[in-house]
């Protein structure tokens, strides 16, 4: 008892630590006047025919007046997206939209990114995600993150729940991720980030470590915390809600263990020290309360250690996500803040042991 006493205070206060030091960090960030940059914007794909024209009209809306091109890189799609594309160029004539294919035998997003970095003609790369879609705005107020100083900017992205409990979830644990990031990177130690929404400047992709070299996502994560090792002043958050790029979140239970499974085998490769510490720390935090629970059937004073520890670190949470909520409007998602608080640590214990097992994406099993 004692012992689990003592577990339990200090994982508690460190977490409360953790949140008491992010919480001061997520501030706006200000519309400033703007550098107009070369742009490459860079958006591999598989299989996504059904996302590519609200892609497209979200695209063709962007205000920026810098010059800027838009490559799409087809990763072995075995839909009719790329050749859907091929007739939408065609037809409308635009001039700064390209479509490159993956060479054959060459899978994978990682490796449809070096293909697109091939014909980029930018001084600065932007990714996002073929099932992603954003304001007229969002160009122009990502790339206010990209200074004289800076090579990377990261920009917030939101999960768009479908119908059902689940698919909320994971939107609402999705958003504490990007507040986490948000929360770190303006607190100059990028550890997170999603390729979704960011931007870095070409020569990063030179000068950069190889982590992950053998690994079939994260990458984003990689080059962040890679640079963030390098010089983490480099790297800038653009806390701003028209910044901002959406996509779906997943439809069901399964999918949403699938995905978080996948992204979480990364974890241990990471080059951030900092980053496997918070992993490490949420995921004991979580696996003690799962512990205090199955104790509590022997002992009842195990459950009130588990209650204080969850609405302890419920309130902590809910603080900050409502300060994140508030900033990229997302508070819809807080009205199943209170369910979500029980079932996260059962959640995380589901999605480690999910981890060891084989994961897939779009018909590929994602290797570990």
């Amino acid at each position: 008892m004692f012992l689990v006493t003592v577990l339990s205070t200090l994982f508690l206060l460190a977490y409360l630590a953790m949140i008491i030091w992010m919480y001061p960090k997520l501030k706006s960030s200000g519309i400033t006047n703007n550098m107009e940059h070369s742009i490459s914007v860079l958006i591999p794909f598989r299989d996504e025919e059904r996302k590519l024209p609200a892609l497209l009209n979200c695209l063709s809306a962007q205000i920026y007046s810098g010059k800027w091109e838009v490559i799409f890189i087809n990763d072995h799609s075995s839909d009719n997206g790329a050749e859907w594309l091929e007739v939408f160029i065609q037809k409308k004539e635009v001039d700064n939209l390209r479509l490159i294919h993956s060479p054959k035998g060459v899978e994978g997003k990682k490796a449809a990114l070096a293909e697109g970095i091939k014909y980029a003609s930018g001084e600065v790369l932007v990714q996002t995600d073929a099932d992603c879609e954003m304001g007229e705005y969002w160009l122009q107020n990502l790339l206010n993150g990209l200074k004289e100083n800076s090579e990377m900017v990261l920009g917030p992205v939101a999960m768009r729940p479908q119908s059902g409990f689940w698919s909320k979830f994971a939107a609402l644990e999705f958003m504490s991720l990007q507040a986490s990031g948000a929360a770190f990177t303006l607190g100059k130690k990028p550890i997170m980030g999603s390729a979704a929404n960011m931007a870095y400047r070409k020569s990063v992709v030179a000068n950069l470590q190889k982590s992950g070299e053998n690994l079939s996502s994260g990458d984003d994560v990689f080059m962040i915390q890679s640079l963030g090792k390098e010089n983490p002043q480099k790297v800038k958050f653009v806390l701003n809600e028209k910044a901002q790029t959406y996509t779906d979140a997943p439809a069901n239970f399964g999918e949403f263990v699938n995905q978080r499974a996948r992204w979480g085998s990364k974890t241990v490769a990471y080059p951030s020290k900092l980053a496997i510490v918070v992993a490490g720390l949420i995921g004991g935090i979580s696996v003690l309360q799962c512990a205090l629970i199955v104790l509590g059937f022997w002992q009842i004073t195990y459950l009130v250690i588990f209650a204080t520890v969850l609405f302890t670190k419920a309130i902590a949470d809910y603080v900050l996500l409502r300060k994140y909520a508030n900033l990229t409007k997302q508070t819809n998602l807080l009205g199943i803040f209170i369910p979500s608080s029980i079932i996260y640590p059962f959640y995380i214990c589901i999605t480690g042991m999910a981890m060891f097992f084989k994961t897939t994406w779009k018909g590929r099993t994602i290797q570990k």
